[in-house]
């Protein structure tokens, strides 16, 4: 089967052979509350991370807006829908992120799952991060309980297997939550709500390749908090246990100034 047109397309003096051998992370697309967007929203912002360029897809919708990460008084740049950023050289840790700002369209999740898994499995990378969120209301009683967070992969060898542990992530409780989800021991162990990542992480099994997906219960609402908490375990897992002083030192983007949930909405507004 012919896959459709993905492909990565370099800003200036970026060659995509540098994206070789670093940890790509990745927003679930579809996925609830876009938790996973914000969280990585305030990775790019607070790691000024460079734009080195963008994915050409035809199974995503096309979008285009003003800066989303400087400041009012800086020249406006044009962002889309679907763009790769990647740590400066002076970085210890080789970070590749795609920031996905639009949805997939429906019914080509299975389609730009097989194309996003070859493409990723084309570029080399060290590792695979999906980031994403799933649906509170569905959880099961242990999870109720527990930490919000919850992680799965494909392979139990893991790049950042070691690191999980350390940071005591708890894994994705796959047999209980599926039985309470679905009937067929065959569906997908990915809980409702995380849109198209079940497709890529089914992909991703299918292959043999590695893949990491982290996980969030959270509601549709005021989001803040939870890409918050998402962003410092991504941000603790991708730092190699590295000492940072700054590591809860967030800075928001420009395009956060009108998100919900923000102080210059108040209760006057709604009177």
């Amino acid at each position: 089967m012919t896959l459709p047109y993905f492909e990565f397309v370099s800003v200036p003096g970026f060659h995509s052979q540098k994206l070789a051998g670093s940890t790509l992370l990745m927003p679930g697309p579809n996925g609830l509350g876009n938790i996973g967007q914000l969280a990585l929203d305030l990775l790019i912002s607070s790691l000024d991370l460079m734009r080195v360029g963008f994915i050409s897809s035809t199974l995503v919708l096309p979008v285009c807006g003003n800066e989303d990460y400087g400041n009012e008084t800086a020249p406006n740049t044009l962002h889309t829908s679907f763009e790769v950023y990647q740590s400066r050289p002076s970085n210890t840790t080789s970070i590749t992120l795609i920031q996905l700002r639009s949805p997939v369209i429906t019914k080509k999740g299975v389609l730009f799952s097989k194309s996003f898994a070859h493409w990723a499995q084309q570029m080399a990378f060290e590792s695979v991060v999906l980031v994403t969120a799933a649906d509170a209301g569905r959880r099961v009683d242990g999870q109720i309980r527990s930490d919000r967070l919850r992680f799965i992969s494909t392979s139990d060898k893991y790049v950042h297997a070691d690191r999980l542990q350390q940071l005591g992530f708890p894994r994705l409780e796959e047999n209980e939550t599926k039985r309470a989800w679905v009937a067929s021991e065959l569906a997908s162990p990915i809980p409702p709500g995380a849109g198209v990542s079940r497709f890529i992480f089914d992909e991703f099994r299918e292959l043999s390749v590695p893949l990491l997906t982290l996980i969030w219960f959270a509601i549709e609402g005021d989001n803040y908090q939870d890409a918050l908490q998402l962003a410092s375990a991504v941000r603790s897992l991708v730092n190699h246990g590295e000492d940072n002083s700054e590591q809860n030192t967030w800075k928001t983007p420009l395009s956060w100034k009108g998100l919900y949930g923000n102080a210059m909405f108040t209760k006057a507004l709604f009177q």
